[in-house]
């Protein structure tokens, strides 16, 4: 393990940091952007493409941020204490998101019909959102403090 690891893995970590953070946002956003009516040519194959295409990009995120496709010592590098800790704060933080989502869509079925397509978006859409920005915001965090 020489400095070049060391390095390499500061830059893995900044990376993942921001990837996490941006994910997130662009998550929110796009589903922001597609809620309502759908537009113009737009199908159930369509939402559906959109949902697999996020799965993937979840999927590469988080096999690329844990170092799954770099060598044992990178890895060991990447996900150290504090990474650990962070993942375990985040997870928290997107299940009490799940659960104050699937309340919000209960209660608001007694005031207005909700497809279960839609309560189920919104409580993903809550729950990895502020689980990815909540991690990449804790990663953040450490690299400034050192």
């Amino acid at each position: 393990m020489g400095r070049s690891d060391i390095e390499l893995a500061e830059r893995v970590v900044r990376r993942r940091a921001w990837a996490a953070v941006l994910l997130g946002g662009l998550f929110i956003l796009s589903q922001a952007l597609s809620l309502g009516d759908p537009p113009l040519g737009s199908s159930e194959v369509t939402h559906l493409a959109a949902w697999l295409l996020w799965a993937a990009a979840f999927a590469l995120f988080l096999g690329w941020s844990t170092g799954l496709f770099r060598g044992r010592t990178l890895m060991g590098l990447i996900n150290d204490e504090g990474t650990i800790e962070h993942r375990r704060r985040a997870l928290g933080t997107g299940f009490w998101s799940a659960v104050i989502a699937a309340f919000m869509a209960y209660w608001a079925s007694f005031y207005e019909p909700i497809a279960v397509r839609d309560a189920c978006r919104m409580i993903v859409t809550f729950a990895a959102a502020p689980a990815l920005i909540r991690f990449g915001w804790l990663e953040l965090r450490a690299l400034r403090d050192g």
